[in-house]
């Protein structure tokens, strides 16, 4: 089996079509924002479900008091 694919995976051929490019392309544009982006840039992780609603809350504020420590702005 894996003589099969040694010996015949140069004649795949993949069908590659406009459609399938720009999708690609897209994805590859998507990617370098992710990755290389222009300006500095943070991720933050969120969960959907929490135990309580208290507890809901505090991830909230957390997460703005995160935000306005991290963010800054440049006064002209």
């Amino acid at each position: 089996m894996v003589n099969f694919f040694l010996c015949y995976g140069n004649y795949i051929n993949f069908n590659f079509n406009n459609k399938n490019i720009k999708i690609m392309k897209n994805f590859g544009k998507l990617l370098k924002y992710i990755f290389l982006p222009k300006e500095k840039a943070f991720w933050i992780r969120v969960k959907k479900e929490f135990s309580s609603q208290k507890e809901k809350e505090n991830f909230i504020y957390a997460t703005i008091e995160l935000l306005s420590n991290e963010i800054k702005v440049n006064e002209i």
